[in-house]
């Protein structure tokens, strides 16, 4: 018999200084600094850094949830999916990291069918609690994820492209890393050198290939200790991954040679990645390869992945357009909610998402079993 969920306790480290005077203090004592470490800073500097400031959905981007709350309505019937995968258990967690605004857990909570809306328990996590409203979203505050004993899913939609990365650059056949340092004059600049971790070498090398000379990339150091706390926190359960991203070959194609690293503020992208520190987000594509490698060494099996687009479509989102086109409505209001819908599936954009399923003890062995039939919609 499962035991109840266990929430661990941690302590916060504070700095006072901004971001900038961060990044700029740790150079003048080091010489250099990872990439991995400044993008930490400029996003999650507990003052000043874009996330903690306020920045993110809404102002500088907008993501799934808050095209239609038709993309909660499908991951409420996955949900109720895995739950009864496993036999309806009294007490099914849900665990968003990176919950932000709390849009998504509030719109699931809505859209979750009686039955399964008793056993749901749903649990907003971030760094720093938004200043937004609360919509009703039980949440923790944490860096990480602070839990054990749950059975239930652990869920996240756009979380991987913001963790920090360790840049790298091949030359003369050698990975080098590229560090950051300031030049005569102060500024911020790139600094080729020895990777910091053999973590680095080990990734670019699983890609089985020789990477020409120039080509740059990311790695995220970070996945391995992510996936090893989400198998720890799960006694039985699911790990459901929206991300933006590729997988293994994908990363060798020619659009994608000098890195996959952005910026975003107030909707526009961009490529200044010293620019603006604290008051842009900064961004890199998904190694759903990577997730899927560290998931396994950690313990969680891969049920399976497919894009965005199909992932709704195979739950029943085509039923969900026609039941709009049925609907009392007035047509001004009946298009709005169809564009907002058909943003979701859109090819390029949000449709191209993909969508990773990870399991650990649960039985499942194929995503096929998961997807819900359009009369689901009904109950």
């Amino acid at each position: 018999m499962e035991g109840p969920l266990l929430f661990l306790t941690f302590s916060i480290v504070r700095m006072e200084t901004s971001p900038e005077a961060q990044i700029r203090s740790r150079i003048a004592a080091e010489g250099q600094i990872t990439f991995a470490e400044f993008m930490q800073v400029a996003l999650y500097h507990p003052h000043g850094g874009f996330y903690s400031s306020g920045g993110g959905v809404g102002p500088d981007y907008f993501t799934s949830p808050a095209a239609h709350p038709a993309f909660a309505a499908v991951i409420a019937m996955q949900l109720r999916s895995m739950w009864e995968a496993f036999g309806q258990h009294s007490t099914f967690y849900v665990i968003e990291p990176g919950a932000s605004n709390g849009l998504l857990a509030a719109d699931v909570q809505t859209a979750a069918s009686s039955d399964f809306a008793d056993a749901l328990r749903y649990i907003a996590v971030d760094r720093t609690k938004p200043s937004s409203l609360d919509r009703g979203v039980e949440r923790v505050t944490a860096n990480g994820l602070p839990f054990r004993s749950a059975v239930g899913c652990i869920i996240s939609n756009e979380l991987f492209d913001a963790f920090p990365v360790h840049r790298f650059r091949i030359s003369h056949g050698k990975i080098e890393e590229i560090f950051v340092t300031t030049d005569a004059n102060g500024a911020l600049i790139d600094a080729p050198g020895e990777p910091s971790t053999p973590l680095i070498e080990k990734r670019v090398r699983r890609l089985g290939v020789d990477l020409p000379d120039g080509y740059e990339g990311e790695v995220c150091v970070a996945i391995e200790p992510w996936m090893a706390q989400a198998a720890e926190l799960l006694e039985r359960g699911f790990v459901l991954t929206i991300d933006y991203g590729y997988d293994g070959i994908e990363r060798l194609r020619r659009d994608r040679s000098a890195g996959t690293l952005q910026t975003y503020r107030r909707h526009t992208q961009g490529t200044d990645l010293y620019g603006r520190i604290g008051r842009q987000d900064i961004t890199a594509d998904v190694d759903f390869g990577h997730l899927e490698d560290a998931g396994d060494a950690a313990g969680l099996r891969t049920v399976g992945r497919v894009d965005q687009s199909e992932f709704l479509r195979r739950n029943g989102f085509d039923y969900m357009l026609d039941r709009l086109r049925r609907m009392d409505l007035g047509e001004r209001e009946r298009q709005a909610n169809r564009l907002g819908m058909l943003e979701l599936v859109k090819s390029p954009g949000l449709g191209n998402f993909k969508v990773l399923v990870q399991e650990k003890n649960t039985g499942v062995s194929d995503l096929a079993e998961l997807f819900s039939e359009p009369s689901a919609l009904e109950t």
